[in-house]
This record gives C-alpha cells, sequence and structure tokens, in this order.
C-alpha cells in the first residue's frame, strides 16, 4: 500500500509545478501578433519619436547543454527578413541577445526577392537558465532568448516569423528541433512573447524609459529515467543489501560472533559505498539547500547506523529475538518515511 501510495505521489509532483508563463502572453496565432505587435510599436513610437522599422526574425535551437548550474549554452540557426524599401533608407540589420554571454553570429546566406532582404546567421549563445535544484529529481529550469537590435541606436522592432512553424501551440515547441534534447533535461514548452527592459544607457546615447523586446521562452523538466538510474536505482540495492545483512543475522548455524562481525564488515562497505553515491550527487547537482532525494539518503545513513548498533551492543538474546520483528518492518519503515517526507516537501 505504501508503495503504490508513494508511487502516486510521485505521478501527481508534475502537476503541481504550475507552468508559469514569464511577462507577457505567449504569441500562437498572426491575429494576437497583429494586435499585440500595433500596441508596442505605438510604444516604441512614443520612446523614439517615430515609428520603428519592421522586422521578421525567427529561430530553431539546435543544440543545448548546461556548463554551469544557472546558465545554458544553446546554438542553433537564425535568420531575419525586412522590407527591400527599408533596406534603402538605411536600416541596418542586425541582432544580438540581451544579458547573453560568449555570442557568436556566422553570417551563412543573404537574399534579396523583389520585396525583402533575408539574411541568415548561425549563431552560438550562454544565457542564464533560473533552476532550483531543491526539488531534484523533480526539478525544472527555465532560460529566455531576449533579442534585440546589434546596434542600440537602431529604431527597430522585432517581430517573430510565425509562418516559419508548424505549430505555435506551447507545448508543441515552436523554435526548438525535435531532437534537442539534453542528457537530463527535455523541453516541456517554449513560445514566443514580448519582454519590457529598461533602455540600455550604453554610450550615453539614452537614459530612462523602457522597451519591448521579442524573446523566446524555453521551459524544461529533469529526465528522471536518469536520475532513477544513476541515484536512486543504487540506493535501493544498498537497502536492499542492508536488509540482507539483517536476515543473515537470524540464521541459526552461523556463531554469534561470526555473525557480529561478518554484519559489521558489511555495514562498512555499504556505508563507503553511500558515501560515495551521495558525493557525487552533491557533485552533479549545486545547490545551497537540501535536495528532495537526498532526505532518502538521509534515512538510509540512520537505518544504517541503527543496524550497526543492532549487531554490536544488543545482548546476543534480545539481538536474536528483535532479527523477526526488525525485517518484518524494515521496508515498511523506509516507505512511511519516504512517504512522508514527500508529502512535506511538495504538498505541505
Amino acid at each position: 500500500v505504501l508503495t503504490i501510495g508513494l508511487g502516486a505521489l510521485w505521478l501527481q509532483i508534475p502537476s503541481l509545478h504550475e507552468l508559469t508563463l514569464s511577462e507577457g502572453k505567449p504569441i500562437v496565432d498572426q491575429a494576437a501578433l497583429k494586435k499585440l505587435a500595433g500596441i508596442l510599436r505605438r510604444q516604441s513610437r512614443t520612446t523614439f519619436e517615430q515609428a520603428p522599422s519592421t522586422m521578421t526574425v525567427g529561430l530553431q535551437i539546435k543544440s543545448m547543454h548546461f556548463p554551469a548550474p544557472h546558465q545554458a549554452a544553446i546554438g542553433g540557426d537564425l535568420w531575419e527578413a525586412m522590407p527591400l524599401d527599408q533596406v534603402k533608407l538605411g536600416t541596418q540589420a542586425g541582432v544580438t541577445f540581451a544579458g547573453a554571454s560568449n555570442v557568436t553570429l556566422e553570417k551563412v546566406f543573404t537574399k534579396d526577392s523583389k520585396t525583402t532582404r533575408i539574411v541568415g546567421y548561425r549563431f552560438s549563445a550562454t544565457v542564464a537558465s533560473p533552476h532550483n535544484a531543491a526539488d531534484y529529481p523533480f526539478d525544472r529550469r527555465s532560460l529566455s532568448l531576449v533579442i534585440v537590435p546589434k546596434d542600440p541606436t537602431s529604431n527597430v522592432f522585432f517581430v517573430p516569423d510565425l509562418g516559419a512553424y508548424r505549430e505555435l501551440d506551447p507545448d508543441t515547441t515552436p523554435g526548438l528541433d525535435p531532437n534537442v534534447h539534453t542528457q537530463e533535461f527535455s523541453p516541456l514548452q517554449s513560445y514566443f512573447h514580448y519582454v519590457t527592459m529598461p533602455i540600455d544607457p550604453s554610450f550615453g546615447l539614452r537614459e530612462g524609459g523602457a522597451q519591448n523586446h521579442l524573446a523566446l521562452h524555453i521551459d524544461l523538466e529533469r529526465r528522471l529515467l536518469h536520475s532513477f538510474v544513476i541515484y536512486l536505482l543504487p540506493l535501493l540495492i544498498i537497502l536492499f543489501a542492508m536488509f540482507a545483512v539483517v536476515w543473515i543475522m537470524g540464521m541459526r548455524d552461523l556463531s554469534e560472533t561470526k555473525k557480529s562481525f561478518s554484519a559489521l564488515g558489511s555495514y562498512t562497505a555499504l556505508f563507503f559505498a553511500l558515501i560515495l553515491l551521495h558525493r557525487t550527487l552533491r557533485g552533479s547537482i549545486s545547490a545551497n539547500t537540501i535536495l528532495y532525494i537526498e532526505y532518502f539518503f538521509f534515512t538510509t545513513y540512520m537505518t544504517l547506523l541503527t543496524l550497526v548498533m543492532h549487531a554490536t551492543l544488543l545482548p546476543i538474546p534480545l539481538r536474536y529475538a528483535s532479527i523477526f520483528p526488525l525485517t518484518r518492518l524494515y521496508f515498511p519503515t523506509q516507505l512511511a518515511i519516504w512517504f512522508l517526507t514527500t508529502i512535506l516537501v511538495f504538498y505541505s
């Protein structure tokens, strides 16, 4: 019953993480984009005292990894389209990403049609990726790629190239290549939206006010199978091994001294295995708080200490008499603690 209950709690945890939309509504169709763009362009006109030039931008993220706990390194293709009449008026193309580091943009092609100039790039950048590791292995992370003009003096308003994507619903992850998966995380949703940011006073060109910038927001969830295989499965094996040692101590054909020494040696080996597993976990997940999965390690430490005391300190008659209830209560107690811990961490 406790196993089923714990499994049910784990299945419900993802639904507790509400997918909060970042600033600005997701752009999911052309009608919504046209209405929103009209409002924001009027705001930009107030800021610059003239109507901004409109440039269409699209991108497709094809690679992603996490070089640091709160950073994401991404790469892919980007293209921008501008009416030729604006190009003739001197409007400069070129984009970069607000707040990003290690930005590279390699021009791949320039193509002119009768009315439009399209410029394509290969890009890479490192952006902020907020991450709350306390819920590990049920944690999530997010990132936003904010597209801004490369020239800070440009009065350019970016709109997403919605026609380049088959689906625009956030659950279909527009802007992400279908093969974008990291070892630990997989995309959950993505969408284009506009963010309002203070005007950058770089070079002393402008001060005060705010601008609206196009952004691609991405939410990712941890792949549970990876965490289960790497950490939870070895932890379960250690618990089963500890149970086997207790069960062996109940065998009548071994001397009590031999049982104690054998149990103590086994517990010592399991203790070192547990420490190495815990250290590996902490080395891979950087956090200044206790992780959810660490409570399972703490429970195992306490169980191991209790069993060592049972094997060495109890009088022989009491030690032997306690084997039966100990083996019967071993797994129910573990599951009960895991069950209560899960409720306290996620449901309280």
